[in-house]
């Protein structure tokens, strides 16, 4: 294969791979937020929350994912790592989902931590891809596409999609249809993963025949590989201390 090759390559997977990595990281950041949103909405009346409640269902969040991080890392080394990132993406979103039927403070904190402990994965995963699909010259520019503009396009995204909902008039409080809304389309986007997003560059069923052996074959020239289920102690030591 040739450079011309190549650059046909990186476009397809440009237009193919990164847009599910960079929908992801977006709703994964959208889920992280609603709950200030819905705060809005008259969640903390409707639930009840007192004193630092409101403040414990924020933050309960990352001692989800500080429990499950470890684990996860282990976990996406020997799984499919496109299947295991969409069966987390439908269980976090079903977690906001399922918040528009909480009544009360426990059951908000309880979901916030299992929410959290299902997006652990979700950075090594989106990394662990992009190492995958892109030579090394390219990975900075191709963490850089779904890393760089998540955040403000989820704020933008939840501040639009809240300020509608928040004007609605139905029977349904504002904030339980905030969570239905944007949970719904997280577990829908999510679900599209699990279906179509290959788990591996020669699984493309985008790719044809020659374009998967480039794809396999340009990482081995780069002296990197696609896969490696390896357990390193001192590696997991030294990013520890790092």
């Amino acid at each position: 294969y040739d450079e011309d090759d190549v650059k046909k390559l990186v476009r397809k997977i440009d237009w193919r791979i990164m847009p599910f990595l960079w929908g992801y990281a977006v709703l994964s950041a959208v889920d992280k937020i609603i709950v200030s949103n819905a705060a809005l909405y008259g969640m903390k009346d409707d639930n009840h929350l007192k004193g630092q409640e409101y403040s414990w269902v924020g933050s309960i969040f990352f001692f989800g994912y500080l429990v499950a991080e470890f684990l996860a890392v282990q976990l996406i080394t020997r799984l499919l790592v496109g299947k295991f990132l969409a069966v987390m993406g439908l269980g976090w979103s079903s977690m906001t989902l399922l918040m528009a039927a909480i009544h009360n403070a426990a059951g908000l904190m309880a979901l916030r931590f299992f929410m959290g402990m299902m997006e652990a994965p979700a950075l090594p995963c989106l990394t662990l891809i992009t190492v995958m699909w892109y030579r090394k010259s390219e990975q900075p520019l191709g963490v850089a596409l779904w890393s760089s503009t998540f955040a403000s396009v989820s704020l933008v995204y939840v501040g639009l999609i809240s300020y509608g909902i928040g004007h609605s008039t139905t029977g349904i409080a504002s904030w339980r249809l905030l969570f239905i809304a944007l949970g719904g389309f997280s577990f829908l986007f999510c679900l599209s993963i699990f279906f179509y997003f290959p788990d591996r560059p020669a699984a493309g069923r985008f790719l044809t025949e020659k374009e998967a052996y480039v794809a396999v074959h340009r990482k081995l020239d780069d002296h990197n590989g696609i896969e490696n289920s390896l357990f390193r102690l001192e590696y997991r030591i030294k990013s520890l201390i790092i």
